[in-house]
């Protein structure tokens, strides 16, 4: 495979992809005291994300480009009757963003900013029959501060993030309209959480 090159940067080329992602985590503990020994699950995580994309070069080394996808987070709470309750996050994702290529490592570094909107419904279960619902609604500001690609053939290229700074705001409203809506804002630094990966199809 060769490097990615500058000509895949040029004013006029479109590319569409997208990022598919999956991850998922449990933690089993034990504890051992005088001699007996017991064990129990601790409660974990799984995401799953699919993120289609399209990019245009408006001019060299200057990109814009539109994603839109679905995102579903499950955070397990506790355990009754030997079933877990979770709270379960479901968005989609939409909103433009802005690449410049630097003319760094073969044309493979350059940084993004991105600005997105998002909107769903977080599910929380109370107990094992009761479940409690509610809207969500988001807006986030992106910057990827280390980001790669890497050219496998004339019209497919890989990338990667490894960093992010982002800002980001959520609003709630549960199914009852006499509970308070919940606002929340965030400013994260993230290095290896916030990392990402997909593929990309240049015409």
């Amino acid at each position: 495979a060769s490097l990615f090159t500058a000509s895949a940067q040029m004013q006029g080329n479109l590319y569409v992809g997208g990022r598919l992602g999956y991850s998922t985590n449990t933690i089993t503990a034990k504890y051992s005291y005088e001699g007996i020994t017991l064990s129990g699950q601790l409660p974990g995580t799984s995401s799953f994300s699919i993120i289609p994309e399209v990019g245009y070069f408006v001019i060299d080394n200057l990109r814009v480009s539109f994603s839109a996808g679905y995102e579903l987070s499950v955070q397990q709470t506790s355990q009754q009757q030997g079933k877990w309750l979770t709270d379960r996050t479901h968005l989609f994702e939409f909103g433009p963003s802005v690449s410049y290529y630097l003319n760094l490592l073969d044309d493979k570094l350059f940084y993004e900013l991105g600005i997105y909107g998002a909107f769903g419904a977080f599910k929380q279960d109370l107990d094992l029959s009761t479940t409690k619902k509610y809207g969500v609604s988001a807006f986030a500001l992106r910057i990827n501060l280390i980001a790669f690609e890497y050219s496998i053939n004339q019209n497919i290229s890989a990338f990667a993030t490894l960093g992010a700074l982002e800002f980001d705001t959520l609003a709630a409203q549960s199914d009852n309209p006499n509970d308070p809506k919940i606002n929340a804002s965030n400013l994260n630094f993230n290095i290896l959480s916030s990392a990402t990966a997909g593929v990309r199809y240049y015409f």
